[in-house]
Formats: structure tokens, sequence, C-alpha cells
């Protein structure tokens, strides 16, 4: 498996193609992107990132795989 970088011109990335965001820490397999100013100012700085449960709870990979292969992200708004 191969991890692929995605483009979309007419869009802000919240979660980059950098970010890890699988629970082996290897790929960018989700993403956040937005559009339209509105949307991008309501951002709180820093806000975008991954959850990681594994660190968070204590968690072999192993327990954190059976979980999910996935870390949650996440970003905080303000309208």
């Amino acid at each position: 498996f191969r991890c692929r970088t995605i483009y979309y011109p007419d869009f802000v990335w919240v979660i980059e193609n950098q970010v890890k965001t699988n629970t082996r820490q290897t790929c960018t397999y989700d993403r956040i992107f937005v559009n339209g100013d509105q949307f991008i100012k309501a951002i709180i700085p820093h806000s975008n990132t991954t959850v990681n449960f594994q660190q968070r709870f204590g968690m072999t990979l192993n327990e954190a795989l059976g979980v999910s292969d996935h870390l949650p992200i996440k970003i905080d708004v303000t309208w």
C-alpha cells in the first residue's frame, strides 16, 4: 500500500498531507479541508490535530488497532 498526496487548489487544508492519521503513524488517511473565507476565519488557530487515543489511554499498538486503524482528527471553530 502506498500513501498518496491529494491536492485540491480551491480548498484550504486543515489536516495536511504530512500529518499521519493512521494508528501506525505511517499515512495520512483522514484530512480536513475547507472552502470559504468565513469558515476559514472561524477555525481556532492551532486547534487542528489528531487525537492519539493509544497514547492517551496507555494502550499497546494491538489494543489500539482493535479500536481503529485511524486516529480521530479534529478542529475547533468559533462562529
